[in-house]
């Protein structure tokens, strides 16, 4: 094995950009499921507008100049670039045309490879490049040309273009129907399997509280509009219509194998009339079967997070008085558990609560409460990384506009995980961890190093084995591979990001039974630190890659280990707890990154555990300060009913079923519940009110708890639940 100097990893001159994840993604994505040859692959692209300012609409010029490369034949930019755009960033730039602010001058536009990175002066700049998909075809290709894919009859011809599209979207923004919304507040949930049928999201037998079910699938060309505009269909919206004519004539497995085989038209009716015509063309032209909800179990993350925010009996007294509008993520996106897809798809998500929401019948500027279900270990950790620095700016735009909205977020579960460690060398000393990747793992690992520029810094990585040799990567290097008989194994990102050094060690599967010869080797990875003067803080994050509930088997997580491993966990009783206040691995910094977002509308909950009717920090719950504003999370709320009873209780996928998890993706879930409570008697309340508010009956200290926030919400049952459940 031997490390060498990369060339030609990042696209463009805008390295500081470049994903890691989306460039070890590529290179190590088995061939066999590659449709496309990699120079024709297309990347998802987070753009920013470049503004106008001595225009009144600052930002139509460069829409404009979007919306020409989307259409065939009259792109504009450099080289005749041609795009492609998701509808939901349809939407987004629509409302830019006439905007006077910033809002939706954000957007998803998706490239080819050989430009993904690069800004275009004077229309827009690069913030964020996702990982390729490997099963998007070129639209601009002829057919002969592409793999054979599944035939789909196409709509005969019509006036569908995406100027009349954009027209449409454009006119209806700036209808009075988008200032009439419902007075109700909104629950909305990112979750996936969500059992949107389930008689605990009804308001009668036959009618739903649903506004909208998002299905979200893997990417694809609408190849029935290729002629017209380029548009990648990322799923479609079943609206409350569509919900109540399923539940009327099919019972909810029948719901579940049709929703499973053929997702809704598009973005399907979005309630507003000027549309109708033209979303019967947005429909799901290749289903990617592996990568939409499997029903086959009785309990679903998503459907038990959606119940414990805002599930009721059908009995209830609020019937349809909590709306509740959800957003189904794809398998694909929830099973890669490195983040990569879900930084892209999470934004998505908030962009359509924040952005498409206002269009759907019935909802208008009504107030949201979005629950976000997801965490991610390894990140920047002070607010600025691309997705949580993006949610927390939709959703604060949103509010600031004058509908009210909320982003809740769960504090993370790595408590006990051992995947943070911090170095700080002494000058001319050395100071050194080890990442333990383990056998059998067919997942990729990471680890990200944050630290701050320092002359004379060095991160020296030796892999395992004898031998092996050491690379130390300094201020000049980039990116570096190390190599089997010229096969990367491994590869070493180095990169400025905001002021910060951020060094990515991307490392192969262990275990790859189909290509034996690409497995990296497992063991004892030694990542040391060394600097010439005093003041070299490093913090490393090893980021998730074992295997989510529900999938297969196949990922195993790694994590760092060292000599101050070895004391007592008090609560454990075994011998895996950090020696206190010691380095390298620590239990502190464990806060999720997406969970530091620190914005006035967004709350991080912890997860507590109720024991002799005391609260304490549930075993998982992570662990603050973050290395930003934010210390700790917020509030935190019971999601262990007692060591011997774990978890809480809520619905399964079908209706009449129960099930229980716990994590502190439940915990948001019921302080997401009580938020929505009290903004329904005062939509007003600032985030200092809804604290209170949350925590009036419960337990609350002076100073945030670095895991439980200011104090535990208190131990309510949810409506048609019992109260606890009773020891046998």
């Amino acid at each position: 094995m031997t490390w060498g100097k990369s060339s030609g990893i990042f696209f463009g001159e805008n390295r500081a950009y470049a994903n890691p994840y989306a460039d070890w993604d590529r290179e190590t994505r088995n061939p066999e499921v590659v449709t496309t040859k990699k120079k024709d692959e297309w990347y998802p692209v987070y753009i920013r507008l470049v503004a106008n300012s001595r225009s009144p609409h600052p930002y139509c010029r460069a829409a404009a100049r979007v919306i020409m490369a989307l259409t065939p034949g009259q792109s504009n930019l450099p080289g005749d670039e041609k795009l492609a755009i998701d509808m939901i960033s349809v939407f987004f730039l629509a409302q830019t045309l006439d905007a006077t602010n910033a809002r939706f001058a954000s957007f998803f536009v998706w490239r080819q490879s050989g430009r993904a990175y690069d800004h275009v002066d004077g229309v827009f700049e690069v913030v964020h490049v996702g990982p390729a998909s490997a099963v998007l075809c070129d639209p601009f290709v002829a057919p002969e040309k592409q793999k054979s894919r599944k035939k789909r009859k196409a709509p005969k011809k019509s006036d569908v273009t995406l100027r009349n599209v954009i027209r449409a979207i454009s006119r209806a923004a700036t209808t009075s129907q988008l200032s009439n919304g419902d007075p109700r507040v909104i629950t909305a949930v990112v979750d996936d399997q969500i059992g949107f049928a389930n008689e605990r999201f009804r308001r009668s037998e036959h009618e739903t509280r649903m506004i909208g079910h998002f299905v979200h699938q893997q990417e694809s060309f609408l190849e029935a509009l290729k002629e017209e505009f380029s548009l990648i269909h990322i799923g479609g919206i079943f609206p409350p219509d569509t919900i109540n004519s399923l539940l009327r004539t099919e019972d909810e497995v029948e719901i579940y194998r049709k929703v499973d085989e053929k997702a809704a038209s598009g973005l399907g009716d979005v309630g507003v009339e000027i549309l109708k015509e033209l979303i019967k063309f947005f429909f799901d032209p290749l289903l990617e079967k592996g990568f939409v909800p499997l029903r086959e179990h009785r309990a679903s993350h998503g459907t038990f997070i959606s119940d414990i925010a805002a599930g009721h009996g059908i009995d209830s007294d609020v019937k349809g008085t909590r709306p509740i509008l959800t957003f189904d993520l794809s398998r694909l996106s929830t099973g890669d558990t490195s983040g990569a897809r879900l930084d892209v798809h999470s934004v998505m998500a908030v962009m359509f609560m924040t952005g498409v929401t206002p269009f759907l019948e019935g909802a208008g500027n009504a107030p949201i409460v979005i629950n976000f279900s997801y965490a991610l270990r390894a990140g920047p950790k002070d607010g600025t990384g691309f997705a949580e620095a993006e949610m927390a700016r939709l959703v604060r735009d949103r509010h600031e506009s004058g509908a009210p909205t909320w982003l809740i977020l769960p504090s993370g579960n790595g408590f006990r995980e051992q995947c943070h460690a911090s170095l700080s060398p002494k000058a001319f000393k050395r100071e050194q961890v080890e990442w333990r990747i383990q056998p059998d793992d067919q997942t990729p690992s990471y680890v990200e190093i944050w630290t701050d520029p320092i002359e004379g810094g060095v991160i020296s990585i030796k892999p395992p084995g004898y031998g092996a040799q050491l690379i130390e990567v300094k201020v000049e290097d980039e990116v570096w591979d190390l190599c089997v008989d010229g096969k990367p194994l491994a590869r070493v990102f180095r990169q400025d990001v905001k002021g910060r050094v951020r060094i990515t060690i991307a490392v192969a599967p262990t275990s790859k039974p189909d290509r034996p010869d690409a497995a990296a080797p497992s063991g004892a990875w030694v990542i040391e630190a060394y600097a010439e003067q005093d003041g070299f803080a490093v913090h490393l994050d090893v980021q998730r890659d074992d295997t989510p509930d529900g999938f297969p088997r196949y990922g195993r997580q790694s994590y760092f280990d060292g000599p101050n491993i070895g004391a007592v966990d008090r609560d454990t009783m075994d011998y895996t707890a950090p020696m206190q206040a010691s380095e390298p691995v620590q239990r502190e910094y464990t806060l999720s990154s997406y969970g530091t977002a620190n914005d006035d509308q967004v709350l991080a909950v912890g997860g507590a555990i109720e024991q002799d009717t005391l609260t304490r920090a549930a075993l998982y719950t992570a662990s603050g300060p973050g290395l930003g504003g934010r210390s700790a999370p917020e509030v935190s709320a019971v999601s262990e009913e007692t060591r011997i009873h774990t978890g809480r209780i809520g619905a399964g996928l079908y209706s009449g079923s129960t099930t229980a998890f716990s994590g502190t993706s439940t915990a948001a879930a019921l302080v997401t519940r009580q938020i929505v409570d009290a903004l329904s008697e005062d939509p007003t309340l600032d985030k200092s009110a809804l604290i209170a508010a949350v925590l009036e009956k419960g337990s609350s200290g002076s100073a945030p708890d670095l895991r439980l926030g200011l104090g535990t919400a208190p131990f309510e049952k949810e409506p048609g639940r019992t109260a606890r459940r009773t020891r046998i």
